[in-house]
C-alpha cells in the first residue's frame, strides 16, 4: 500500500435506551360473539351519494377514506380505512397505508378484516368497484363498504361481499351476495389485530389457533358474519417504564386504572419465550431489577391480577430496554483522523467472501462475529452492497456506514472482491471487511478500503489503501444514525 488514510469515530458512554410499543389490546383477550346464517334483508343497498373508493384492478390499495364516525377495536379508536384489491380492509389512524400482501401471512401490521381474502382484483369492468357509504342516523347509523370483485385476478369470477360497522356497539358484520360462477376458489374469512392475533371463520364457527383454516366456498348469497367483542373485566395495566437505570439494574413502575390489587411481571434477554422468563409477583406499581447482564437488550411484560380468579388473560406488550456503550445522536462522537499505514490490517486465506462480483449487487445478511453496539441498539448481522457501502441489521434500525459511496461495482476479476473476518481475541476483537472495487461501473478504476468494527469500545475504523485512478471520482463518506443524522467526511486523499 502506497498510502493509507484512517478515519476513527468514538462515543461518549451512555446507560440504557428504554423502548415502548403501542398497548393495545389482543383478539384473544376479548370474548367474541359469533353468529351466523343466511338472511338476504341484512345487504343493503347503497345510494347513489355512495362514494367510490377509485379502486379498479389487481394488487393494488385504496388512498387512506374516512369511515365516517369513530369505531373502537382493540381497544383503539379508528377514524379511517384502506381497502385492497385482494379482499381486504384495513383499520388505521395514519394518512397512508401501503399495498399488503392479503391473508393472515400478509405483511400489514394494521387491524384487518378478511371479507374474502385470496389472490383476487376488483371488477376491471366497473368503474364503481368498491363503494361505501355511512347510512342512519347517530348514535345508531352503520359504515358499509360492498366491495365487487373477482376470485381470480386472472378471469372473471365475480362476487360482491359488504362490510358494516356498527356504530356505538362496534359489532362488524360481514354479509356476502352472490357469486356468479364456479366456488372451488378458497380464501381467508375473519378479522385480525395489530400483532397477528386472529379470528377465523371455518364452517360456520370460527377459531383463533388454527391459521391453516380456509373457507373452501363461496359463503352463498345472503350469508352473513357477524363478530361482537367483548372485552374482559380484567385489563392489562399499562405505561411500564424504566426510571432509575445503572449497568446492572433498572427500578421500573407502571400504572394500573382496572382495579388489579397484584401484578405478574415476566422479564428475560430479548427474544425469550413466553413463560419461561424470570416471572415475580408484584403487589407495589414499583419493582428494581437487579443482577442483570451489562449490555443486555431484556424484554418485560406485566399482567394484573384483580380478584381471584380474574387476572388479565394476557400480559402487556413488550417493553424493551437495553444497555448501550452508544450514545443515540452523532452530535456526540468523538472524531479522529490521519495517515498511518499500520491500521490496514491483511486479511488471513480463511477471510470470509462474500460472493459479490459485479455491480449492483449486495451481499446476504452475515454475522459480524460479535455483539457490536451503536447509537444504543445491538447488532449482530451486516449486509455490503458493491457501491461501498455497509448496513447494520437489527429489528431496532438499520444504520448505514458509507466508506466511498459512489456508482461503482466490485472487481468481477479478482474473485474475492469483498471478505471479511475477526481478528484478535475476545474482548478486544476487531471485524474486518475488506472491499475491493471499482469507483465507476464500466471504468476500471481500482480501489480498496477496510471497515474496522472494535469489540468493547464500540470504535468504528475506515482505512483507505491504494487507489489506482485520478481524483476525479467524488464519493460520500458518512456514517448515518436511526433518526438519518449522519457524520460526512468532505474528502478523502
Amino acid at each position: 500500500m502506497k498510502h493509507i488514510k484512517s478515519t476513527t469515530l468514538l462515543c461518549l458512554l451512555m446507560p440504557f435506551v428504554w423502548t415502548t410499543a403501542q398497548d393495545t389490546l389482543h383478539l384473544t383477550e376479548y370474548s367474541c360473539h359469533f353468529a351466523t346464517g343466511v338472511d338476504t334483508s341484512r345487504w343493503i343497498a347503497l345510494s347513489s351519494d355512495a362514494v367510490n373508493a377509485g379502486l379498479n384492478g389487481d394488487d393494488i390499495v385504496s388512498n387512506t377514506l374516512g369511515i365516517g364516525f369513530p369505531f373502537e377495536y382493540c381497544g383503539e379508536t379508528f377514524s379511517n380505512f384502506a381497502v385492497i384489491s385482494n379482499g381486504e380492509v384495513c383499520l388505521t389512524n395514519e394518512t397512508n397505508v401501503p399495498y399488503w400482501h392479503y391473508g393472515l401471512g400478509g405483511t400489514n401490521s394494521l387491524p384487518r378484516f378478511l371479507l374474502f381474502a385470496r389472490d383476487c382484483a376488483v371488477r376491471l369492468d366497473w368503474d364503481n368497484s368498491v363503494r361505501y357509504e355511512v347510512v342512519g342516523t347517530a348514535p345508531n347509523r352503520t359504515f358499509v363498504l360492498q366491495y365487487d370483485g373477482s376470485a381470480n385476478y386472472s378471469e372473471s369470477v365475480p362476487f360482491s361481499v359488504q362490510l358494516q360497522l356498527q356504530e356505538t356497539t362496534n359489532k362488524i358484520t360481514f354479509v356476502y351476495g352472490q357469486q356468479l360462477a364456479a366456488s372451488e376458489f378458497d380464501a381467508h374469512i375473519g378479522i385480525t389485530d395489530e400483532d397477528g392475533g386472529f379470528v377465523l371463520v371455518s364452517a360456520d364457527t370460527i377459531s383463533a389457533t388454527d391459521m391453516s383454516l380456509v373457507y373452501i366456498r363461496w359463503p352463498g348469497n345472503g350469508r352473513y358474519y357477524e363478530f361482537t367483542l367483548s372485552a374482559p373485566s380484567c385489563l392489562r395495566p399499562s405505561t411500564l417504564r424504566a426510571t432509575t437505570i445503572d449497568s446492572a439494574a433498572a427500578a421500573l413502575n407502571f400504572s394500573d386504572s382496572h382495579g388489579a390489587s397484584q401484578w405478574i411481571l415476566e422479564y428475560g434477554l430479548h427474544g425469550f419465550t413466553p413463560g419461561m422468563g424470570t416471572t415475580v409477583a408484584l403487589t407495589d406499581s414499583s419493582y428494581t431489577l437487579t443482577a442483570l447482564q451489562p449490555f443486555g437488550n431484556y424484554d418485560l411484560r406485566l399482567r394484573g391480577v384483580c380478584s381471584e380468579g380474574d387476572s388479565s388473560m394476557a400480559y402487556t406488550s413488550v417493553y424493551r430496554y437495553q444497555d448501550s456503550a452508544w450514545t443515540k445522536h452523532l452530535d456526540e462522537y468523538i472524531y479522529e483522523t490521519g495517515v498511518d499505514t499500520s491500521l490496514w490490517i491483511t486479511l488471513s486465506p480463511a477471510a470470509a467472501d462474500l460472493g459479490m462480483d459485479g455491480a449492483w449487487v449486495s451481499s446476504p445478511a452475515t454475522e459480524i462475529g460479535f455483539p457490536f453496539y451503536l447509537y444504543g441498539y445491538r447488532y449482530t448481522q451486516f449486509y455490503a452492497n458493491s457501491y461501498g457501502s455497509v448496513t447494520l441489521e437489527s429489528e431496532f434500525s438499520s444504520p448505514e456506514i458509507s466508506l466511498f459511496s459512489v456508482s461503482g461495482a466490485v472487481r468481477s476479476a479478482d474473485g474475492q472482491s469483498v471478505r471479511c473476518e475477526v481478528v484478535g481475541t475476545a474482548p478486544n476483537r476487531t471485524f474486518v471487511l475488506q472491499y475491493d472495487g471499482s469507483a465507476e461501473t464500466d471504468i476500471n478504476a481500482p480501489m480498496s478500503m477496510q471497515l474496522h468494527l472494535h469489540e468493547t469500545s464500540n470504535a468504528i475504523t475506515l482505512v483507505y489503501g491504494n487507489a489506482s485512478f485520478t481524483n476525479s471520482y467524488s464519493g460520500q463518506i458518512f456514517i448515518m444514525d436511526e433518526t438519518r443524522h449522519a457524520v460526512s467526511i468532505n474528502s478523502v486523499a
